[in-house]
This record gives structure tokens, C-alpha cells and sequence, in this order.
């Protein structure tokens, strides 16, 4: 599915309408990040189809007023986002590992990072600069965050499992685990990975669900990710488009991959 996307906070106002507007044209969904000088009322009455990061904590912070997190204050935000059709992809792992990343210490599952990703990382953590009060603001709202997408769920927004720069496949179960935290059920958890991202890309008549005539891609657990969510993490074997991968071979992809050195 094609799609617009608004990658960066920084974009102009003209240049972040101008991209929606030309979406909503040519019938292309237009998502991504909401830039600093657009509020997020904004951004959804021009039809973003999702918003990352909970826009930086702006979702629940502006409607707040700044100050700590009023669910009462945001109730109308959060249904007017609901009522818009905007998902939400909050990044609640990588939002909490950011006081710790930008000030240099490893990635989790650093072992099996990427040369790009480790490059990534460190070009951040040069750059952030963040100093004891900025790092205290994102320890600070990544935990309120836990609260806000609570409400924002019982409002009926719906959300996608992300990670942004972390250990790709990894952090999937991280993320997943985050998102019970914040009250979805181990269930509702698994369809920000599952069901949901086949609703949001249209796909849902091919993918998402176990159906026949539908892509098998498919993991097999040793145990109920119903009963606890960290039970995504015990494979037993994955189905990629009907090709089986059974534990052994699945080992040994996952330890061809490990760095000697991070």
C-alpha cells in the first residue's frame, strides 16, 4: 500500500499541511511525526492516519496544559483522536531507553545490533547532548506515558507495537511487554503486532489472523502468551510464508547473527 509519511519534528507548518493535502488527493494515507510548531489537534483534522512516539509525549502533555498528566483534561483529545481514526504508535521501549542511551550506555541486545544501528546510536548519544533535567523530563513522561496510553485505549484509539532504533525482532517482545504494563491485556498486546498493523495497511483480508487462505506466516510458543506475555520469547518454531523453521535452525540463524564483540 502506498503512503505518505512525515518523517521528521522539525518540518515546516506549510510543508506538513501541503504533504496532507496532497495525500488526501492523490488517496494516499499520510502519517509519521508531528512536527513541534503543529499541535496534535492538528495533525488529526488533517487526517494523519498515525501518530510515533505519541508525538514526543504531546499527546498527553499539551492537553495537560504541561503539567502532570490530567486524564480529565485530555478526554476530549483523546476521543477527537479515536473519533479521527488515528493509531498510535507509541515507542514505549525506546522512549524509556533514552535517558540511557543518549548518555552512552548499550543498547539492550546490543550483541546482535547491526553495524548501522550501533553508528546510529552513538551519532545520538553525540548529539543529544542532554543534560540531568532533560534526562529527568524523559524518565519523568515515559513513565505518565504508561498511564496516558490507558486512557488513550479505554477511549478507543488503537495502537501498533514499534521500536524506532532498537534491536530489531527483540525488541518486538520488549515492546509487547511494555504495552501490558500500560493495561492492554497479553492479548490486545499481541494484536499491536499482529492484527492491527493488517487493519492499518489494509491487509487484514491476507494477513493478521490464522485463516485459510491467508499468509501463513506463524510462530509457534512452548508456552500461553495469554497467561504471560514473555512467553512471545519462547519459540518453538516460525512459519514464513509456509516455509517451516523448526528451534534448531532458528538457533542457528539467531547465532549467526551474534557479534563476537558489540
Amino acid at each position: 500500500m502506498a503512503s505518505i509519511s512525515s518523517k521528521c519534528t522539525t518540518i515546516r507548518r506549510d510543508a506538513f499541511f501541503a504533504i496532507a493535502d496532497e495525500g488526501a488527493k492523490l488517496g494516499l494515507p499520510f502519517a509519521g511525526h508531528v512536527p513541534i510548531d503543529v499541535t496534535v489537534e492538528e495533525a488529526a483534522d488533517s487526517r494523519i492516519k498515525s501518530i510515533e512516539h505519541l508525538a514526543n509525549f504531546r499527546v498527553f502533555r499539551d492537553c495537560s496544559g504541561n503539567e502532570p498528566y490530567s486524564g480529565v483534561r485530555c478526554r476530549s483529545l483523546f476521543e477527537r483522536l479515536a473519533a479521527r481514526g488515528v493509531w498510535e504508535t507509541p515507542t514505549i521501549t525506546f522512549s524509556e531507553l533514552i535517558p540511557d542511551l543518549f548518555v552512552g550506555k548499550p543498547l539492550p541486545h546490543v550483541e546482535y545490533a547491526s553495524d548501522s544501528l550501533l553508528e546510529l546510536t552513538r551519532k545520538n548519544a553525540e548529539a543529544s547532548k542532554l543534560d540531568e533535567q532533560e534526562l529527568v523530563f524523559f524518565r519523568s513522561n515515559s513513565r505518565t506515558s504508561l498511564v496516558a496510553i490507558r486512557d488513550l485505549f479505554a477511549s478507543g484509539n488503537h495502537f501498533l507495537a514499534g521500536c524506532d532504533a532498537l534491536v530489531p525482532g527483540f525488541c518486538l517482545h520488549d515492546e509487547l511487554q511494555e504495552m501490558t504494563r500500560a493495561g492492554l491485556s497479553p492479548l490486545q498486546a499481541i494484536q499491536t503486532a499482529t492484527t492491527n498493523p493488517a487493519k492499518f495497511l489494509g491487509q487484514e483480508k491476507t494477513q493478521g489472523t490464522i485463516e485459510v487462505g491467508k499468509r501463513a506466516d506463524l510462530v509457534l510458543l512452548e508456552a500461553d502468551p495469554l497467561t504471560d506475555i514473555r512467553n512471545t520469547r519462547r519459540i518453538d518454531s516460525v512459519m514464513v510464508r509456509g516455509q517451516l523453521f523448526l528451534k534448531p535452525e532458528i538457533n542457528r540463524i539467531i547465532a549467526a547473527h551474534r557479534r563476537a564483540s558489540p
